[in-house]
């Protein structure tokens, strides 16, 4: 049994005969689009209600991504805001002191825990 076959069977297993006896082949992306280029689409505030249905079914996860990628950003900001005080201050101190390694370290696992 070729793979189209065993797709086609397990399609027909699961949507009947609506996909059994589609005509050739799994089809082209794209192809509606293409038979009806230059029109419009049916109804677009139908379509546009449609679309945020899906996205109100996941508002939450939509909501948790957008926060961490905002709380992403403002470590990001921190850490690069964070670097230039630990270098003038652990690594090359501007009183001519010797660096402190040890508060090198505990600043690096600071910017590493954000």
């Amino acid at each position: 049994m070729t793979r189209e076959e065993r797709l086609r069977a397990s399609l027909s297993a699961r949507y009947g005969k609506r996909v059994a006896e589609s005509r050739g082949g799994m089809g082209r992306p794209g192809r509606a689009a293409r038979d009806r280029a230059g029109g419009k689409p049916g109804d677009a505030a139908k379509t546009v209600r449609r679309l945020f249905t899906y996205v109100f079914a996941e508002r939450v996860r939509l909501v948790r991504a957008v926060l961490m990628v905002i709380l992403a950003a403002i470590s990001s900001l921190a850490s690069s805001y964070m670097l230039r005080p630990i270098i003038n201050t652990y690594i090359v101190p501007t009183d001519g002191s010797r660096g402190d390694p040890a508060g090198l370290l505990r600043a690096l696992f600071l910017i590493g825990g954000r």
